[in-house]
Order: structure tokens, then C-alpha cells, then sequence
């Protein structure tokens, strides 16, 4: 019964700080609508994220594997996965195809670390750079149809509401 019970503490521990980041989050979302609202929060760039991820934030690396095996399965991944990582990640892995997806699930953390920042890349991996992300996400776009210089709210919002 002992292990149970350890389980399930470790299980809302868990929650507890998946729930203080969504909330955190939310609230600057809502500061940041706000007309007059609080400054933007400080963008994080893709250095950063890569530092913290050296300091041995294993989870920020096993939460990278657990969305790219969602994305790869066809799925969206769940909130308290997606809530841990950084949004320049998720974008980056949302960007990437099924295949480069299946070798960010496979790849070791040193790997994956050393990719994330930069110094080696994974094989066939899309590179983790906002450049490299943007021009995937803007030939998807125009794959599609979409003008990606197109302003979202002028362009497709009045279609979206018809």
C-alpha cells in the first residue's frame, strides 16, 4: 500500500505545479490584452532555453520526447506536457514532419541537449532556429493557401466568423 500512496503523492505534487503554471501563464495573458495592461512578458530565446535545458532539466527534454510522440501519433499533446515546455520547442516540433519527429523520440538526451543548442545536430532534424521554423511554418502556410504576410485578424477573421 506504501508505494501506492507514494504514487499518488508524486501524482499531485505534479498537478499542483502543472496547475501554478497555467495559471501563472493565463495571468500574464490576461495582463498583457489588457489595454494599458502590464509589460509583455520577456521573450526567451532559443540560447536560453538551451542553457536552461544544460542545467539538467531532464523533464524540460522527457516533455520535448512525450509531444513529439503525440504529434508523430497524429495527436495534440496534453496540456500538462505542453504547459512545461517552451513555446520556441513546441513550435519548433510542430514544424518538424513524422520522421524528424520519430528521431527527437529516439534520440539520446545528450543528443538532443547538444541539438536544442545548437552544437551538433540530430541527422535529418529540422534545426532548432526561429529562422529555420519560420520558413517551415510560412511554406505550410502558402501550401495551404494562406498569405503568411497577410494580417490574421484583416485577412481570415471576417471568413472565420461567416
Amino acid at each position: 500500500m506504501k508505494p501506492i500512496f507514494a504514487a499518488i503523492a508524486r501524482v499531485v505534487a505534479a498537478m499542483s505545479q502543472t496547475a501554478s503554471r497555467w495559471i501563472k501563464k493565463a495571468g500574464r495573458w490576461v495582463l498583457e490584452t489588457l489595454p494599458g495592461g502590464g509589460a509583455p512578458a520577456p521573450a526567451q530565446n532559443v540560447h536560453q532555453v538551451a542553457a536552461e535545458t544544460e542545467r539538467g532539466d531532464e523533464d524540460a527534454l522527457a516533455c520535448v520526447r512525450a509531444a513529439a510522440a503525440s504529434i508523430a501519433a497524429g495527436k495534440v499533446p496534453s496540456p500538462s506536457i505542453t504547459g512545461r515546455m517552451d513555446s520556441d520547442a513546441f513550435r519548433w516540433l510542430m514544424a518538424a514532419d513524422d520522421d524528424m519527429l520519430r528521431k527527437v523520440v529516439r534520440a539520446e538526451n545528450t543528443e538532443l541537449r547538444a541539438h536544442l543548442q545548437g552544437r551538433k545536430s540530430l541527422r535529418g532534424v529540422l534545426a532548432f532556429d526561429r529562422e529555420a521554423i519560420a520558413a517551415i511554418e510560412r511554406g505550410k502556410m502558402l501550401k495551404l493557401g494562406i498569405d503568411p504576410d497577410a494580417d490574421f485578424d484583416a485577412a481570415y477573421a471576417p471568413a472565420m466568423s461567416a
